[in-house]
């Protein structure tokens, strides 16, 4: 079985290389494209369609990496040579962590191809050795994060008997999903970004023309992209009623304040509808936390957990989460997708502007290296906004319909 499990995670990160050596025969109608943004799309449809190849790899290799942890007997093993010491802690803690770093390991091939794929288009800014140091840089808190998440669960197993699911479910759901978004600060610390306040003058001004139109009040905070990639963004982010726009500083430089009137239009809707994203965000992932943890349950023959099969069951729970968050994606693609669609119809009713929202539509797209259009069955599966092709139709049936239809859908 263990032989097995290794060819199976060795295809799997081949797997994730093969994408990138093959020539893919361009889907794109040339004709539909504007003169000065064809190379730039035929490009980004070949990286595009590698790196699809190459995530899907990486995500079915995931299982045979967890199932390696089983075969061996690890976390049994583990249990059994420190229970009764004073170092079963460390040595639980320890294993957490590996099994983080371990999971981080089976993702560096595709993190590795992602980097490339974009030094080859250009979009980051960074030598190599630089994106070694902030990937090693922004690893200590994920890790975090995920021991201290096996380790509420892992204490829950005996406290709550046969319920130990339940409370585990609901405890996870609330400190991690929950809490967090009440609780935490405005503007995260980040020890890679740099965030400062955007100064007064004409681009400010704008937004709050902008947010004034809509009944808005924000503020607005500047990142530091450029020092790492030229990608452009503009997004409504921190605490739920204390909300702030953020912006990249390689948006301020590349786009007009016309067509930051439009991305910011674009962006407030994000910012009507985020407490219902939000209910609708913690609905899926309290229904996953309690499916993933009822189904281990099952797995377990109903019974409550205790020495030496919880560190066993908790990395069960971790291939069963794993396999229900691949079964939910589609279903939350497409509520991101139709979020998206809200706000270009949103901005669209604001501004009624369609040829500044197809500008600021294309320039992203060619800066951020973002397909035209995609295959069927990937835009279905993960897509989280529609095609470049999608929003500028839309766009233009806007304009054809008058504001009268603002509403008006593709075909």
């Amino acid at each position: 079985m263990n032989k097995i499990l290794w060819l199976a995670l060795t295809i799997c990160l081949v797997g994730q290389v093969v994408p990138f050596h093959l020539e893919y025969p361009s889907r794109l109608d040339v004709s539909e494209l504007p003169v000065e943004y064809i190379d730039s799309f035929l490009e980004a449809e070949q990286h595009r369609r590698s790196l699809d190849g190459a995530a899907i790899w990486y995500l079915l290799s995931t299982f045979p990496a967890a199932f390696l942890l089983l075969s061996y007997r690890l976390p049994i093993r583990i249990e059994q040579r420190w229970c009764n010491t004073w170092k079963r802690w460390p040595a639980r803690i320890a294993f957490l962590v590996g099994v983080g770093l371990w999971m981080k390991l089976v993702a560096l091939p595709y993190a590795l191809l992602t980097y490339f794929a974009r030094a080859d288009m250009g979009i980051t800014n960074m030598v190599f050795s630089e994106w070694l140091r902030l990937l090693i840089v922004g690893l200590p808190f994920p890790l975090l994060l995920f021991s201290l998440r096996c380790l509420l669960v892992y204490c829950a197993m005996p406290i709550f008997g046969r319920s130990w699911w339940l409370a585990a479910a609901l405890l996870v759901f609330l400190i991690f999903s929950v809490i967090p978004e009440w609780t935490s600060r405005t503007r995260p610390i980040d020890p890679i970004v740099t965030t400062t306040r955007l100064p007064d003058g004409d681009v400010r001004d704008e937004l709050d023309r902008v947010a004034a139109v809509a009944g808005f009040q924000l503020d607005y905070y500047v990142d530091d992209t450029s020092n790492r990639s030229r990608t452009v963004n503009m997004y409504v982010t921190g605490r739920l009623g204390r909300e702030y726009v953020g912006l990249t500083d390689t948006i301020i430089t590349s786009f007009t304040t016309g067509e930051l009137s439009v991305v910011m239009a674009h962006e407030l809707w994000h910012q009507i509808v985020r407490r219902k994203s939000a209910l609708t965000r913690w609905g899926i992932g309290l229904a996953s936390a309690l499916v993933s943890f009822y189904v281990v349950f099952l797995m377990t023959r109903r019974s409550r957990i205790d020495d030496p099969l919880r560190l066993h069951t908790l990395v069960i729970l971790l291939v069963a989460q794993s396999a229900l968050s691949f079964a939910w994606t589609p279903l939350t693609s497409a509520l991101g997708r139709q979020e998206e669609r809200d706000a270009d119809r949103y901005a669209l009713q604001l501004l009624q502007q369609p040829e500044l929202l197809k500008s600021a539509i294309l320039k992203a797209s060619r800066i951020n290296a973002t397909p035209f259009t995609i295959p069927g069955w990937i835009y279905g599966f993960s897509a989280s906004h529609p095609t470049v092709k999608e929003r500028l139709a839309f766009a233009d049936r806007w304009h054809i319909s008058g504001p009268e239809n603002p509403g008006a859908e593709l075909e």
